[in-house]
């Protein structure tokens, strides 16, 4: 296929339907992308050969699935959210991440919106993937997760596994403070440059991030910690900063606080 100088998009649909695309020439279209909204029936793959462009919010539902494939670009347009009641497979390899990022991003999937350098992405520029109980399952390894809102991901009352994965610049990082992770899901993950936190959580699990994750080039970059009583002992993780609010460390544990940590208070 060959979409070329389209004064639109390469093709534009809604979530439910399934098409697929192989071997596509893709040039100086008005969005060089695949523009989709809406809401997901039953499991559904979408494949690299184009960037897909969300233009409007999401909803996957409970019984219904997204496989995102190796090499995947997905760039959302302004404002656009995901509800995942159903699993989302955000699969990648080290050389072929999944990617979720801005239209504006012409570093992945090219230039989206077809105006060479006119724009610029941001933190902020998209929303939140808010994950919940129905989508048990749901799972984002080798996946690159940029430009988003705050949280750019939200787990409430289920558990994900995000492992060898990169957030970088959005507005806010993941939120575990209403999820019930289990140990081994967060970890050699990379938090880079996100503005107000890179993890949200209580202080009952926040030993479930790993102390195989990196937090790097702090603008806020945080790992916030609400207030609580530590329940087992825990090892923070060494150059990285925690925002904390009160804790209480019991007689019965131990707190260990390695070289090149930062804890801020309030």
């Amino acid at each position: 296929n060959r979409f070329q100088r389209n004064g639109n998009c390469v093709v534009e649909f809604t979530a439910e339907s399934k098409p697929r695309f192989f071997s596509s020439v893709v040039l100086d279209n008005a969005a060089n992308a695949i523009k989709v909204s809406g809401t997901f029936a039953g499991p559904t793959t979408w494949d690299v050969d184009v960037a897909f462009a969300p233009v409007g919010n999401l909803t996957i539902p409970a019984g219904a699935s997204l496989n995102l494939l190796p090499g995947i670009a997905v760039k959302f347009w302004p404002g656009v959210n995901v509800a995942a009641n159903g699993p989302i497979y955000a699969d990648g390899t080290i050389t072929q991440p999944v990617v979720l990022t801005s239209f504006r991003d012409d570093t992945i999937g090219g230039d989206t919106n077809n105006n060479i350098s006119a724009t610029v992405p941001s933190a902020g520029n998209w929303g939140t993937i808010t994950v919940i109980s129905t989508a048990a399952g749901t799972r984002f390894t080798n996946a690159w997760i940029r430009y988003g809102g705050a949280p750019v991901v939200k787990v409430d009352n289920t558990s994900i596994v995000l492992t060898d994965s990169i957030l970088d610049s959005n507005a806010g990082g993941i939120d575990f403070t209403t999820a019930t992770q289990g140990n081994g899901t967060v970890q050699r993950d990379v938090f880079r440059n996100n503005v107000s936190y890179a993890v949200r959580t209580r202080i009952d699990n926040m030993y479930l991030v790993a102390t195989t994750n990196e937090f790097t080039n702090d603008i806020g970059n945080a790992i916030r910690v609400g207030s609580g009583t530590l329940v087992q002992d825990t090892t923070l993780i060494t150059g990285t900063i925690y925002w904390i609010d009160s804790w209480t460390v019991p007689a019965s544990r131990t707190l260990f606080v390695p070289e090149n940590v930062i804890v801020k208070l309030g």
